[in-house]
C-alpha cells in the first residue's frame, strides 16, 4: 500500500488563480505544505494539471523560491518536456479584467459601518455613497467580468444601477462601483402589503421584460437580489455575476444555466420562483406547491411562470397589465 506524503493533497491547498487578458501567461497560488508558505505559479503554457502543480511545488521547496516560471520545451505532454524555473513571486492578488473606466482604490473613503458583506462595501467616491464589490478569496474571476460586462450592456435600463467604474488596486481591476440604494433588499425588509407587493409584483415584471428585449434574463434572480428604495418605493435589479441558487431553477436545466444559456422558459420559471418567495416570505424549493395563501392575480402570474402557460415574459405583461398605466387586467 503507497504511503500517503505531503504532497498527495496539495492541490487543495490553492489560494487563488488569475487568468491574463490575452489568455497566458497564467498565475496560481498555492500554500506550500512544508514551508507553510505562499508560492506563486506562472504557468507560460497549457496543460496545468495536479502533476505541473506539486512537480512546481516540490521545486520551489527544492530551491526555497516563492516563485515558480512553468514553461513547455514541445508539443508534447511528457513530464520531461516541462521546464521549471525559479523567480520572485508576485504576492496574492484577486483580481479581474476589465477595459470598463477605472478609479483608483485609494480615491474609496470607507463608511463608517458600511459592511454588507465580506466582500460588499459602503463607500464614498466624490462625496456620493457607492456600493463596493470586491473580489476575494471565495470570488470567481469570470463572475466579476460578467457583471461588469452586463451592467455595462445595460446602462440607461428602467430598474438597473449605473455602473459608475471598476476600481484599481495595484495595478489591478480588484472591485466595481454601483450607486448606493437607500433602502433593503426584499428578502430583509418587512412584508409590504397586498397592494404594495401588487405593484411590486408589477414593476418586477416590467423589469424583467425590459431584460428580455435585451436579450437577457436574470438568472439568479430572487428577493436578495432586488432591492427597493426606502424614499419612493423605486425597484432595482442587482448582482448580474451568473450564480445559481437552489430551489428557483429545474434541475434538468442547471447545465444550461451554468453555463449562461438562460432561454425564455427557464426565465419564467426562475421569475416564477422569485414572485412566489415574494409573497410567501418563504425561500422555495422543486416540490413547492402554490397555496391558497397567495391572492390572485399573483397566483395566476406564478402559475404561468412556473407552469410555461405563457412563452415570454412579454406575453406575461400583456396578459396581467393594461399597456398604458400597468393596473392588473381583470
Amino acid at each position: 500500500m503507497a504511503t500517503e506524503t505531503v504532497w498527495d493533497n496539495v492541490t487543495a491547498a490553492e489560494l487563488g488563480r488569475y487568468y491574463h487578458p490575452q489568455g497566458l501567461p497564467f498565475d496560481l497560488w498555492y500554500d506550500c505544505p512544508i514551508r507553510d508558505c505562499e508560492v506563486h505559479l506562472r504557468f507560460e503554457c497549457w496543460n496545468e494539471g495536479p502533476a505541473q502543480i506539486v512537480t512546481a511545488l516540490k521545486y520551489a521547496n527544492k530551491t526555497n523560491a516563492n516563485g515558480v516560471r512553468i514553461t513547455r520545451l514541445n508539443l508534447s505532454n511528457s513530464p520531461r518536456d516541462f521546464q521549471y524555473t525559479k523567480m520572485d513571486g508576485m504576492p496574492l492578488r484577486h483580481a479581474f479584467n476589465s477595459d470598463y473606466t477605472a478609479v483608483p482604490h485609494e480615491d474609496l473613503i470607507p463608511v463608517v459601518d458600511g459592511e454588507i458583506t465580506d466582500n460588499v462595501h459602503i463607500v464614498s467616491y466624490q462625496e456620493m455613497l457607492y456600493v463596493y464589490k470586491f473580489m476575494w478569496q471565495q470570488s470567481y474571476q469570470q463572475h466579476f467580468e460578467k457583471e461588469v460586462q452586463r451592467y455595462a450592456s445595460l446602462r440607461g435600463f428602467e430598474g438597473i444601477l449605473e455602473l459608475k467604474a471598476v476600481v484599481m488596486e495595484r495595478g489591478m481591476v480588484r472591485g466595481l462601483l454601483i450607486p448606493y440604494v437607500d433602502g433593503d433588499d426584499l428578502w430583509k425588509g418587512a412584508k409590504p402589503s397586498e397592494p404594495e407587493l401588487l405593484e411590486i409584483t408589477c414593476r418586477i415584471i416590467e423589469i424583467a421584460a425590459g431584460l428580455e428585449a435585451a436579450g437577457i434574463y436574470h438568472e439568479d434572480l430572487k428577493c436578495q437580489n432586488i432591492l427597493r428604495r426606502r424614499s419612493d418605493g423605486a425597484i432595482y435589479f442587482i448582482d448580474f455575476s451568473g450564480g445559481l441558487t437552489e430551489g428557483f431553477f429545474r434541475k434538468e436545466a442547471f447545465d444550461d444555466l451554468i453555463h449562461g444559456r438562460v432561454t425564455a422558459r427557464e426565465g419564467l420559471y426562475i421569475l416564477g420562483k422569485t414572485l412566489w418567495q415574494l409573497w410567501t416570505k418563504k425561500h422555495p424549493a422543486a416540490e413547492d406547491q402554490l397555496g391558497d395563501e397567495i391572492p390572485e392575480p399573483a397566483r395566476g402570474i406564478i402559475h404561468d411562470c412556473v407552469e410555461f402557460e405563457v412563452d415570454s415574459v412579454n406575453t406575461l405583461q400583456r396578459k396581467y397589465y393594461k399597456s398604458d398605466d400597468y393596473v392588473v387586467n381583470k
